[in-house]
């Protein structure tokens, strides 16, 4: 599901593959783990979150911090396997443009092959190591057209291939005497510069050429030619821009798009106890991705009828769809046996449901604790209501069953009797 970009060599990795060359790079692929626990804090929790996820976790041998292990993933810079399709498309480009170039000699081709790889890095410029990639295509096609004679043209890739990727060594070890001397001659020229205008949805934070100038709007001085923009902004895709500014221009408009999943595996009250299903549903997702799991346990540990239970979902990445919530007493000491019991329920229920837990009343409101010893254990009997027995909990039961009778796995409830270890 997921590869670590290591920027800003992954392009060049994916070039030098397609072209034979060797290249000081690599991407890593995690390892998923398999399953994870994610624990929702209940407003009236009865066990610690910390004592909760260990004895799932154990009963699941799976990840007992789903969540932290998908925050590390994306600070390492961890990416979907679906956007590095990108990548591959610009290093296959890149690839046959510059082989047509080398081999071939046929500079037209190979221009035409490298504008085509720099257009769709535009897309990649948000990703870690996007920046890197459309600088590799700018740089190449930059050589090429100086071939072409098209310097001035030339001069304005090479600059901007320079400015978005400074280390980026470009020697005598890699390419042609003429080629070098072109870059250094571009690096070193002083175009005209202007004052522009920068405007962007939501007061965006902005990258211009890889360097950081604060939130839209700013007016930044350019220079004439090409540059790269990258607005950022919470609740907001992230988006990368090619400009070319001329003698005329005055502002650059940069426009994000609303998206209901940004970051929430970063933000603690994604999955906090209240939180909607579809807000639920987005981090539980980004969860499932980053921490690279097949399966993922949503718990909570509550209050039902006085006394300690266990409430649980299953969920896997399809948008995602989990199990319905089941739910296990138990008796003070026995969260152990009751995790192992949950898990067990979980994973032989069918996944149909969204992420329900957060938003369920029993986490959002909650009940107290009662103390009373043998009192409570009565008065938490499905059987049993108030001093006669009556047969109305029986009757809510059976309701329930008919309105779930669809579904070979409903809400279970386990007497806390059963659980001691």
């Amino acid at each position: 599901m997921l590869a670590t970009v290591v920027a800003p060599l992954i392009v060049r990795l994916l070039i030098g593959a397609a072209i034979g060359g060797a290249v000081g790079a690599s991407a890593s692929t995690a390892h998923a783990d398999g399953a994870g626990v994610v624990v929702v804090s209940a407003s009236r929790s009865a066990a610690p979150a910390s004592d909760v996820a260990r004895s799932v976790a154990l009963a699941a041998d799976a990840d007992v911090d789903a969540i932290a292990t998908a925050r590390r993933a994306r600070a390492a810079g961890a990416v979907p396997l679906e956007d590095l399709v990108g990548f591959a498309q610009v290093a296959r480009l890149e690839a046959e443009g510059w082989r047509a170039y080398q081999v071939a000699v046929d500079a037209e081709f190979a221009a035409s092959r490298l504008a085509s790889a720099r257009s769709h890095a535009e897309a990649l410029l948000p990703l870690p190591g996007g920046v890197e990639a459309y600088a590799e295509a700018s740089l190449r096609l930059g050589l090429v057209l100086a071939h072409l004679g098209r310097r001035d043209e030339a001069a304005e890739a090479l600059r901007l291939a320079h400015a978005l990727d400074p280390a980026r060594p470009v020697t005598t070890a890699e390419f042609s005497p003429d080629g070098v001397a072109a870059s250094e001659a571009a690096i070193a020229a002083s175009p005209p510069v202007t004052d522009i205008a920068i405007t962007a949805t939501a007061r965006a934070s902005l990258t211009v050429d890889g360097t950081d100038v604060g939130r839209a709007p700013v007016t930044v001085a350019l220079s004439l030619g090409q540059h790269v923009i990258v607005a950022r902004s919470p609740g907001r895709a992230a988006r990368g821009v090619a400009v070319s500014v001329g003698p005329d221009t005055r502002t650059i408009d940069v426009d994000l798009e609303l998206v209901a999943s940004v970051g929430l595996v970063e933000r603690d009250d994604a999955l906090a106890a209240g939180a909607s299903e579809t807000r639920a549903g987005a981090a539980i997702a980004e969860v499932l991705t980053y921490a690279e799991l097949d399966e993922l346990f949503v718990v909570a540990s509550v209050y039902r009828g006085g006394g300690p239970a266990l409430l649980g979902q299953r969920c896997v990445l399809a948008r995602p769809a989990c199990t319905a919530i089941v739910e296990i007493g138990h008796v003070d000491g026995g969260l152990g046996a009751a995790a192992r019991e949950l898990i067990e329920r979980l994973r032989g229920a069918s996944v149909r449901y969204g992420v329900l837990l957060p938003a369920d009343a029993r986490v959002a409101r909650g009940e107290r604790r009662i103390d009373g010893g043998e009192r409570c254990r009565w008065c938490r009997n499905p059987w049993v209501i108030g001093g006669g027995g009556v047969v109305a909990a029986a009757l809510v039961t059976a309701a329930t069953i008919a309105l779930t009778r669809d579904d070979p796995n409903p809400v279970v409830t386990v007497d806390p009797g059963d659980f001691t270890d």
